[in-house]
């Protein structure tokens, strides 16, 4: 089913809505309707795996939140909100092992990367870095966030 690029990006915000609204299941469709249209476009397909995955988490699918996150990050490997998501999902979930926390540093250090100054990345880093017991490390990438926060306030 092809979608025109305006069809797209209203079933995209559509899934936005209802997942503010709590209608989950609605999410879902209209997430899994976008990645379903054919649509080339990767902002469209890497906001609706995105979507679908934090729709997912949200009812406790942990697999099926995993696996679109990581779907959205193949669509688009150079986005560090796709890479700070994972990081989060991964070491704050109740059911991380050390290889979630030890996968979730890395893509926080990712996001970083790709976007030194933005704090909440240095926050998902700081505390990814607290759950994989790198203590000091874990204080200076919170201090680094804080001062980003700061710096971005003032803009």
């Amino acid at each position: 089913m092809e979608l025109s690029p305006s069809a797209t990006s209203i079933w995209l915000q559509k899934s936005r809505l209802e997942l503010k609204l709590g209608r989950l299941y609605d999410a879902i469709d209209s997430c899994t309707r976008v990645v379903a249209s054919g649509t080339e476009a990767p902002g469209y397909l890497r906001e609706s795996y995105l979507g679908r995955g934090q729709t997912y988490q949200r009812l406790g699918k942990r697999e099926l939140a995993l696996a679109d996150f990581q779907k959205s990050l193949e669509v688009d490997p150079t986005n560090g909100n796709v890479y700070n998501q994972l990081a989060w999902f991964l070491v704050t979930g109740r059911e991380r092992t050390t290889s979630d926390i030890e996968q979730g540093v890395k893509y926080a250090r990712r996001a970083v990367e790709l976007a030194p100054h933005d704090a909440t990345y240095r926050n998902t880093l700081g505390v990814a870095l607290y759950f994989s017991e790198q203590w000091q490390e874990a204080i200076d990438a919170l201090q680094k966030s804080i001062i980003a926060a700061k710096t971005q306030k003032t803009r």
